[in-house]
């Protein structure tokens, strides 16, 4: 028989466990045996939250089949003046928590990071301990998830920018971290993403798939994921940050943190709210739209389309086409210069094309808005578009309604269709005073749920069903929202 969780005792399980780390890292005497003081004021803050963060993200992955891990900056430069947020530095929250924690038994390092020269080629990587999972043991790992709350705090706006090294003879882009700036722009910002924020904390959202299928899909991930970057599917981590790519935040600024933004898209059908079916809705060929109404054009039906050859003539090889035409499109809007070969990732020769025959067809084929190519034009573009992002999200959150982003599309509970229909529109008007173009994402069929078992069938495969991962967790989220 499946347990019930105490609400009241579960949702106090994590900070319990969390203030007990603390406590003992306090304790721990200096490397050569002599006392160290205990950190109080605005280091002890910053003890905390470290150790609430290793915690949180070393245990969250933990509830599917590969385990995920984690990973931690331990770079002092990356902590330079609050380039990580204002509760992490390099002395409190590396140096005393995580090498403390490390020390205690509690996390355990899977692999160490490595740089070159200023620029990190990825992170040291980490998991949590039998130790630290032994703290949690009351529970079924598979809702710890759900026990485990998004960090209220988090970093709210991030400033990186790209920077290019040598590595091998090949130039590597890798990220520069920098301070926020302390603006009352930024603080506006902050304020409209803690409404947003506000909403997504007091919703669920997971993915209506067998554990199995989890596991499946996160070995996927790991396999496929680029170096540098973590593929492990946390689903504690349901709350936004704003990434700019310049200190005047005139560039970029999309959502990003959320666990359903680096699934692979074919499962975003599956994903539910509270249990709920979702919709997908998105901007036709969002930034050529843009460029196209920042000119007073009116909107291409597709501006992707007619560029590659499909290599067969079926739905698949159609939108395979189209998937790689909208790659190079955007990479040449990105690029600062003409480019003079396809970009990484592109192999033309599959379908039967060359560089120069697919980029000239591009050119001719917009060659309305030919100036914008090669013109460092993408970051400018995510501005006007994630300003957009915010206006649907804001709208939803002041109605206790969660919004998915996925960066120029948004993901909503089935019912709401007309309604973010009409505020995305609305979004894009005001900027461009053109009407756009949008689309929906059909859903998957949704596996068999409880409401289908029918009285005939054995009570075991009733059983059975209710031990799914997202079932349990769906519960227990229930429990704790009835007990508060």
């Amino acid at each position: 028989m499946i347990k019930k969780p105490n609400p009241r005792r579960s949702s106090n399980l994590f900070q319990s466990v969390c203030d007990q780390i603390v406590e003992e890292l306090q304790a721990l005497p200096k490397p050569d045996g002599t006392s160290q003081r205990r950190v109080k004021g605005d280091a002890a803050v910053k003890l905390k939250k470290s150790v609430e963060k290793f915690v949180r993200d070393s245990v969250s992955v933990q509830f599917k089949n590969p385990p995920g891990y984690a990973s931690v900056h331990k770079n002092a430069n990356d902590y330079s003046k609050g380039a990580l947020g204002k509760y992490f530095s390099h002395r409190i929250t590396v140096k005393r928590a995580f090498e403390g924690m490390e020390f205690l038994g509690y996390l355990k390092t899977t692999k160490a990071g490595v740089s070159v020269g200023a620029a990190g080629r990825y992170l040291t990587r980490y998991e949590a301990t039998p130790k630290l999972m032994g703290l949690l043991r009351a529970v079924d790992v598979k809702i710890l998830p759900v026990l485990i709350p998004p960090d209220p705090d988090e970093h709210p706006i991030r400033v990186r920018q790209n920077i290019w090294v040598q590595e091998n003879g090949k130039r590597i882009k890798k990220v520069m971290r920098l301070p926020t700036p302390d603006t009352p722009n930024v603080e506006q910002m902050t304020k409209r993403l803690k409404i947003i924020n506000g909403t997504l904390v007091k919703n669920w959202v997971d993915l209506e798939i067998s554990d199995e299928e989890f596991g499946e899909m996160q070995a996927k991930m790991l396999t496929n994921k680029s170096k540098g970057v973590d593929a492990a599917v946390s689903l504690s981590k349901r709350t936004l940050y704003r990434v700019f790519n310049d200190e005047g935040l005139t560039r970029g600024g999309r959502f990003y943190g959320a666990w359903w933004q680096n699934i692979p898209s074919d499962y975003r059908p599956y994903i539910t709210i509270n249990g709920k079916p979702m919709v997908e809705y998105d901007y036709s060929g969002l930034h050529p739209a843009i460029l196209y109404a920042e000119r007073g054009l009116a909107v291409p039906e597709d501006p992707y389309a007619r560029i590659v050859t499909p290599r067969t003539n079926t739905q698949e090889g159609k939108k395979e086409a189209r998937d790689v035409a909208k790659k190079i499109f955007n990479a040449m809007i990105n690029a600062k210069k003409p480019m003079k070969a396809q970009p990484d990732g592109i192999k033309l020769s599959d379908f039967g094309m060359k560089w120069d025959e697919v980029s000239q067809a591009i050119l001719e084929l917009h060659e309305p808005i030919k100036d914008a190519f090669c013109s460092d034009a993408g970051a400018r573009l995510q501005r006007i578009d994630s300003d957009m992002a915010e206006e649907v999200l804001l709208h939803f959150a002041e109605k206790r309604v969660a919004v998915l982003p996925v960066h120029d599309s948004f993901i909503i509970h089935s019912g709401y269709e007309f309604e973010l229909e009409r505020v995305m529109v609305r979004a894009f008007e005001r900027r461009l005073r053109v009407t756009p173009k949008l689309k929906s994402e059909p859903r998957s069929a949704r596996p068999e749920s409880a409401g289908d078992l029918t009285t005939s069938q054995e009570l075991e495969e009733l059983l059975e069903f209710m031990s799914v991962g997202h079932e349990m967790r769906l519960k227990a989220y229930y429990n704790i929202r009835q007990s508060t």
